[in-house]
């Protein structure tokens, strides 16, 4: 493992580790939740508007709408985390 770390700092390998390619992670989750836009209880909600989800545990995610899949799931993009959540398990959902 050291060899490796090594051999990486000598050929100028960039990424270190813990580093994500967020580019490549968004494209990901757009692949994986293609459906831009979600009615919730009359309201329409776009992919990249910033929305606040209430679940039925009374949790809060605050972030980016990324999309809907066809399983009911949706994705948030937060400060620090991409969250997929079911949307039967949401109570509540609105812009900011």
């Amino acid at each position: 493992m050291i060899l490796i770390v090594r051999r990486a700092k000598k050929e100028g390998v960039g990424m270190t580790w813990g580093e994500v390619d967020m580019a490549n992670v968004m494209q990901r989750c757009h692949e994986m939740f293609p459906i831009q836009t979600v009615l919730f209880q009359g309201k329409e909600f776009r992919s990249g508007m910033r929305i606040r989800v209430t679940t039925t545990k009374d949790s809060v995610i605050e972030g980016e709408f990324v999309g809907m899949n066809k399983i009911q799931m949706i994705c948030i993009r937060t400060e620090k985390q991409i969250i997929a959540q079911q949307l039967e398990k949401v109570h509540n959902i609105t812009q900011l």
